[in-house]
């Protein structure tokens, strides 16, 4: 009936279900309040929060490493939960140490309800799909080819955004900043530029999308993750050649 329901570990309120139960073990109605409330959801998505044991982050990946700690905060490692309703609007909750919520800032406040991204520049654009990655939000719109109809915030760690750096929100920008707005992914040829988008997809640190059976992805290739033949890590999207013979309808 297009409601959203959420069930698991809730350490950063990503069940959205207005609780600060840590967790549930059955699926459980996110919050409608006023802001799903009548609105009939078609996608949901969420991010990975690593473990961390004994000051050690355990990526999904199978990474990991020291715990990042930065001046007078702990480390932080949430998860957030996106999902886009048919009359083209898009909601998040969860956390936001990124900028993972678009609010144009960080901030460390984990949001229990549905939060309507309406950042000044994305408020009035239709949204007709959305993706997360670790830390990093993304919403494709209805705009002309010819335009900006990609757009992707938050950490944006190892240019994962596509928005041709690598430099994302963070406690080390001040806390408001353009980089904790939605920002447009780098159209390029090679790459995106007047091409259709179908779908886009989010993998631990990776985003992808898919055009006329082509696969595009930027974010971390330490592993050859991204399909395009190295292992260097792309900051624009970059065509997964080793899937062009396969012309995927998804992509993770």
């Amino acid at each position: 009936n297009g409601a959203v329901y959420c069930w698991g570990n809730n350490d950063y309120y990503q069940l959205g279900d207005n609780s600060t139960a840590a967790d549930r073990t059955v699926p459980t109605a996110v919050h409608t309040g006023t802001g799903l409330s009548g609105r009939t959801a078609t996608k949901v998505v969420t991010s990975w929060a690593p473990r961390i044991r004994d000051g050690q982050i355990q990526y999904p990946d199978g990474t990991g490493g020291n715990c990042p700690t930065y001046p007078g905060r702990d480390c932080y490692q949430q998860a957030t939960t996106c999902t886009m309703t048919t009359d083209g609007h898009m909601y998040c909750w969860g956390a936001n140490r990124y900028g993972q919520l678009a609010k144009g800032y960080w901030n460390s406040t984990n949001y229990r309800t549905p939060q309507r991204i309406t950042e000044s520049s994305f408020s009035s654009k239709h949204v007709r799909d959305i993706a997360i990655a670790y830390h990093t939000a993304c919403a494709l719109t209805t705009e002309p080819d010819s335009g900006n109809r990609f757009y992707c915030w938050g950490r944006n760690n190892a240019g994962v955004a596509g928005v041709g750096d690598d430099s994302g929100c963070d406690a080390e920008t001040p806390s408001t900043h353009s980089r904790c707005r939605p920002r447009p992914v780098v159209m390029a040829d090679p790459g995106l530029l007047n091409k259709y988008i179908t779908a886009i997809y989010g993998g631990v640190n990776r985003i992808c999308a898919i055009s006329e059976g082509v696969s595009y992805c930027s974010g971390l290739n330490t592993r050859g993750q991204l399909g395009d033949g190295t292992t260097t890590n792309r900051n624009v999207p970059t065509e997964a050649t080793l899937m062009r013979q396969l012309s995927p309808p998804i992509l993770y």
